[in-house]
């Protein structure tokens, strides 16, 4: 009887190593700046969502800004946690797109956020990134909306 014959390490293809280093990366833990530790996989979500939602900061010189919702992460999001959607098909005349409609929910929750700190509303061609339209005329160095500071 032989003994038995040691296995050959398996060749790991080219895109596992990657995964396989974000994964090992990913579990390893940071402190945030609120103090709590996290895994760097919880700072990556929760800096997904807050790009998805957009909001309000402040400045360093203590200015309130607009940070506009970002639709490529919100579908990022949305396509991870419910799988990719096909492609809504408009019926006659009808111009249905998912889009609009998150422009339409995050343009009513930043109005009503602004309408609390009596800053300046976004109006419908707001949320639309450069590029987004023939109506577009911000360009990608465009300031974000301030909060009037004066009162």
């Amino acid at each position: 009887m032989q003994p038995p014959t040691p296995k050959r390490p398996v060749a790991v293809p080219e895109s596992r190593r990657l995964m396989k280093l974000l994964v090992e990366l990913g579990g390893d833990t940071i402190i945030n700046e609120a103090g709590e530790t996290i895994t760097r996989d919880e700072a990556l979500a929760r800096t997904l969502w807050d790009l998805a939602l957009g909001g309000i900061e402040t400045g360093t010189g203590g200015e309130t800004k607009f940070r506009r919702p970002d639709k490529q992460v919100a579908m990022f999001i949305m396509e991870r946690r419910e799988g990719k959607t096909p492609t809504a098909v408009a019926d006659e005349g009808d111009t249905f797109v998912i889009a609009d409609r998150l422009d339409e929910l995050a343009r009513s929750r930043i109005n009503s956020e602004a309408d609390a700190l009596d800053a300046v509303p976004v109006d419908a061609s707001g949320l639309d990134g450069p590029g987004d339209g023939p109506e577009d005329s911000e360009g990608p160095d465009a300031e974000p909306v301030v909060a009037d500071q004066s009162e």
